[in-house]
């Protein structure tokens, strides 16, 4: 094996190297290579392909070798990497712009969750917070909690360009090897802003972003997500440019399946703000039925999609706020004393509840789409995308308890979730979505981890977070 390997390397000394290097490029395909590991040539030419047809880099984060496959300062490359090592492509850490940057260090590729303890990073008192990016076979994400009007700060690990060799024989070792990922990092610098992206390959090297796959043999092809999920929706708290920036993304990935999440907001008969003379005052919906108008309305505008053939099929899953706000207010009985117009209405959906035997997803059906353009799969039923369970919403846990990465994999193991509005990329892989609407409601006070993003599936159970910063998700395609 050792001709197929670069000559040793003592990895402390990989610092030496071009780093913190700042590059001309706009588009960026960052990846990692672990030691002792060999490259994945067909993945290799698949981004090679992708940098040629974007005019991207290749940027390689070197990694350090698998605890009990040799000493911690050896660490030995394929010979593949040697041109990029030559040229300062691989390396350990990377200037992106301000906000954003590539940091070494030193993470154990066993490590089941990559990002545990890594909160702080990208935190200075010189230099403020950034986003993070760090070299590791499994890919995760995590938003962290930022103040008002700064950008996201992001943590991310990458996925890696070198197969799963050398993963010691133990429990640590066999699920760190399940979830080692061939892939990588699109990141895209749009001024101060950026754009990443997670995208994995399958065995023939090849990798899908926004609706193109890329190929070993310098080809490329659109190819149709089978599956995307929005950001909670909370009808009538849509945010403008995340609204503009969505209706651009669907024409352009014609999703075969579109999700909605917390359709309803329900504001207008809260639990949480019933009690709170002012908060009733500055509601947007002042009664129950025209916030049920006004979602009725916006799925007729879903409907002109599915007739156009951006989407073939639309469906809402079962969510905290929509159904559970309405049956808890129905449940308490505080439709009797909220108001004359209400009251009718509570009356007359709690007749339905009580004469017609609706409940839950089908009294939403009856109430808000009576012209069918969605389906209304119930709590219990289940539905898998290539894998992933997408009928879950996130909101709850194990044995009533509140729902958590850690909960909902153990339930339900790979499956795509909505509910924090934090979007994220936890081991298991469980993908989150963030929101579709205002980040910043009335209830949000002083910092959030909430983005605008949207969760997308491709064939083979390929995926990628897509996050709308300031009305864009990507540089514009040539």
């Amino acid at each position: 094996m050792k001709q197929n390997r670069t000559s040793k390397h003592n990895f402390k000394s990989t610092r030496s190297l071009k780093t913190k290097r700042k590059g001309p490029a706009k588009r960026y395909f960052v990846t990692c290579a672990t030691a002792n590991a060999t490259v994945d040539k067909k993945f290799l030419a698949a981004i090679q392909n992708w940098c040629d047809e974007e005019n991207g880099e290749l940027i390689v984060l070197l990694g350090p070798p698998h605890r009990g496959s040799g000493p911690r300062n050896e660490a030995v490359y394929d010979k593949v990497l040697q041109p990029l090592l030559d040229s300062g492509h691989a390396t350990v850490e990377f200037a992106f712009n301000k906000n954003l940057q590539a940091i070494d260090a030193q993470l154990n590729p066993q490590q089941l969750n990559p990002l545990t303890g890594m909160d702080h990073y990208g935190v200075s008192h010189k230099t403020g917070a950034s986003s993070v990016i760090f070299g590791h076979p499994i890919q995760v994400s995590k938003p962290q909690a930022v103040g008002v009007a700064t950008l996201p700060r992001i943590l991310w690990t990458t996925g890696a360009l070198t197969r799963p060799n050398g993963y010691q024989y133990n429990r640590i070792g066999k699920i760190a090897e399940s979830r080692h990922v061939l892939g990588g990092l699109i990141v895209e610098i749009d001024g101060p802003i950026y754009h990443a992206r997670h995208v994995q390959a399958d065995k023939k090297g090849s990798f899908v972003t926004l609706g193109r796959r890329y190929f070993a043999d310098k080809k490329s092809k659109e190819e149709r997500p089978l599956f995307m999920k929005l950001g909670d929706i909370h009808v009538g708290f849509e945010d403008a440019l995340s609204e503009k920036a969505t209706t651009r993304l669907l024409h352009q990935l014609r999703p075969h399946s579109l999700r909605l999440e917390d359709l309803i907001d329900f504001e207008s008969i809260s639990h949480h703000t019933h009690k709170d003379p002012i908060a009733i005052s500055k509601r947007k919906f002042k009664t129950l039925d025209s916030e049920l108008q006004a979602v009725q309305a916006y799925l007729l505008g879903l409907g002109e999609l599915r007739e156009t053939g951006v989407v073939d099929r639309i469906s809402c899953t079962h969510s905290n706020h929509s159904p559970d706000h309405l049956m808890r207010y129905l449940k308490e009985w505080r439709f009797i004393d909220d108001g004359a117009d209400n009251t009718r209405t509570g009356v007359k959906i709690m007749n339905m509840v009580l004469n017609d035997g609706l409940s839950d997803q089908d009294l939403l059906a009856a109430l808000v789409d009576p012209s069918g353009i969605c389906e209304w799969p119930r709590l219990d039923t289940s539905e898998r995308i290539e894998g992933f369970e997408v009928n879950c919403h996130g909101h709850l846990g194990i044995n009533g308890s509140r729902g958590s990465p850690g909960s909902v994999y153990k339930a339900f193991g790979p499956c795509a979730v909505g509910h924090s509005h934090t979007p994220g990329v936890y081991p298991g892989p469980v993908l989150y979505s963030g929101t579709y609407g205002i980040i910043r409601r009335s209830y949000v006070k002083g910092s959030t981890t909430a983005l605008n993003a949207h969760t997308v599936i491709y064939k083979g159970g390929h995926f990628e977070i897509i996050n709308i910063i300031e009305g864009r998700y990507c540089l514009p395609r040539k």
